[in-house]
């Protein structure tokens, strides 16, 4: 995956996020596997409630960890909210 690097106005340098879509359900949670590389972000399509669109599960190859966190805003910040780790038969 290529990864693209923008420079902002103070001159840092920003990476843009690794960002792979899949369904909501536990099939394809589960089948998510990489053998090396980066940390990825997962976005989620097909979420049947509002409140969850914020929700993503980052994925690290490295340890083979899948963490869900919800990222929202308050007061013009956003922040990110760590939920729990992916359980296989717990979600769907």
């Amino acid at each position: 995956m290529k990864v693209d690097i923008k420079s902002n106005d103070g001159g840092a340098r920003v990476a843009q996020e690794n960002v792979i879509w899949i369904d909501f359900n536990d099939k394809a949670i589960e089948k998510l596997f990489k053998k090396s590389g980066n940390r990825i972000t997962v976005k989620f399509r097909n979420i049947s409630v509002s409140y969850l669109t914020g929700l993503r599960l980052l994925y690290s190859p490295k340890i083979q960890k899948k963490k869900f966190y919800l990222k929202y805003k308050y007061k013009r910040k956003r922040y990110w909210l760590k939920l729990n780790e992916f359980i296989p038969g717990a979600y769907s």
